[in-house]
């Protein structure tokens, strides 16, 4: 903590190493020592007092070893044991000063992230700004100071109606992300499992998402980059339905199909021939791009459904998508595809009296009068 610039711990230190160099009795060095991480570091501190009170006292027997009915003091092997594994998982395997409630130390930065990142659905947090959060902070935290901040996080950015949480939702989102990805990195994956976790996860309710894109579009990037947090949204039926059924009303958002039902009776191309407010022209590259791969897909088919769907009033901008599509995959429909194409394109006024009409079906039938000649 000193080398890192902690003027506190700096001045201990020094204190420490004269106490030292004047060969202060040990036990006063060890009791100057925990008083300072108790005074500066309580809330981290008070959950140890008895395991460092224990483990003086056993430092100290050991250390005299005075001789009682011809028999040397040596400490409970299963105490000793646990003493160890909990300075490791607790104190050696964390950097200090070590961090019991994330949220206290951060709010200053959760603040200054909510401004400097503007937050749009799918948006990636860059690489450097979680590797920050990760050294500066999480490597201070344990399992249990992690499992403990991963739940106010969670609370604050999805649950809470505070003005102060909305207003801040982005910064809160980076440490979320930052933190989801921390936890499965060290392989404490279990926190997500842990009471305290599902708990939280399932007071997210439908009225806290269904007014507030955000925290609504937050949600569905969190739970379609971690498998693990889609688990536990799982766990809540109704709410998974909502979610899918609003994220799956976008065509632009097909693609994330195989996030809510990953083993689903239906296909995406089966789940887009079934919601016809998927089938938008406009859309219909995005659409195609997502489906094409699907084991039932058919082109010949696709290119009906869409060319059905221009709209009948204020269809130009459906029917130039559409058209712009159809010219480019032109060679891959068969010829009673195209037959049928062109007949619903005539009785389309949307598609007839755009202002590309002329030169459209100009181009088609040069296409045409090209393949016959082959």
């Amino acid at each position: 903590m000193a080398i890192e610039g902690d003027t506190k711990a700096k001045n201990m230190v020094e204190e420490i190493n004269s106490m030292i160099k004047d060969d202060e009795k040990y036990s006063i060095v060890e009791n100057k020592i925990v008083g300072y991480f108790i005074e500066n570091h309580e809330l981290y501190f008070k959950d140890f007092k008895e395991d460092i009170n224990y483990l003086k006292d056993c430092r100290n027997k050991c250390a005299h070893l005075k001789v009682d009915d011809n028999t040397l003091y040596v400490p409970n092997d299963y105490q000793a044991r646990m003493l160890i594994c909990s300075m490791y998982d607790n104190i050696l395997s964390v950097k200090a000063p070590f961090i019991l409630d994330l949220f206290s130390f951060v709010e200053t930065d959760v603040e200054s992230y909510a401004n400097a990142v503007f937050y749009y659905p799918g948006r990636e947090i860059e690489e450097n700004i979680k590797n920050n959060i990760k050294k500066k902070y999480l490597s201070r935290m344990t399992y249990n100071s992690l499992c403990k901040s991963y739940k106010t996080f969670i609370k604050l950015n999805f649950i809470s109606d505070d003005v102060e949480c909305r207003n801040n939702a982005s910064g809160l989102y980076v440490f979320i992300i930052a933190m989801t990805e921390f936890i499965i990195k060290k392989g404490h994956s279990e926190i997500f499992k842990e009471e305290s976790i599902l708990e939280i996860f399932s007071r997210i309710n439908i009225d806290n998402l269904k007014d507030d894109n955000i925290k609504f579009s937050m949600l569905v990037d969190i739970i379609t980059n971690f498998p693990v947090i889609m688990e536990i949204i799982k766990m809540d039926n109704e709410l998974l339905t909502f979610i899918a059924d609003k994220v799956l009303s976008d065509p632009r958002e097909l693609g994330k199909y195989k996030y809510f039902y990953p083993s689903g009776e239906k296909t995406a191309n089966q789940w887009f021939k079934d919601n016809s407010s998927l089938q938008d022209p406009c859309y219909i590259k995005d659409i195609f791009d997502t489906l094409k791969d699907e084991r039932d897909f058919d082109i010949n088919e696709f290119i009906i459904i869409m060319i059905k769907s221009v709209p009948s009033y204020y269809g130009f901008d459906s029917a130039d998508s559409f058209m712009i599509f159809f010219k480019l995959h032109y060679r891959e429909f068969s010829d009673d595809t195209i037959e049928r194409v062109m007949d619903e394109y005539y009785k389309n006024d949307q598609c007839i009296n755009r202002s590309r009409h002329d030169d459209d079906i100009k181009e088609i039938e040069e296409i045409l009068k090209e393949n016959s000649e082959k």
